[in-house]
């Protein structure tokens, strides 16, 4: 099976983020076998994470929320 996230795979996927990380754990044997992850720059939960996936804030703040979560890329010299 191919997906971008843990949702993909199982429904186990649907519950709080420490029981995730369990979910995770018992399962990821499967990553590289018969599950392919594949990333998704288009759209993803991902998107929202940096604003708490609080979609009523002011766009100017999530924009800022989102610029805050990133980190510049330096090549090796």
């Amino acid at each position: 099976m191919f997906g971008d996230q843990l949702g993909d795979f199982t429904d186990r996927y649907n519950t709080g983020l420490v029981d995730r990380d369990e979910v995770f754990e018992a399962l990821k044997q499967h990553f590289g076998h018969d599950w392919m992850m594949l990333v998704n720059p288009v759209y993803g939960s991902f998107e929202s994470a940096p604003y708490g996936h609080d979609s009523k804030l002011p766009d100017d703040t999530k924009r800022a929320k989102m610029l805050e979560t990133l980190m510049p890329w330096s090549p090796s010299p």
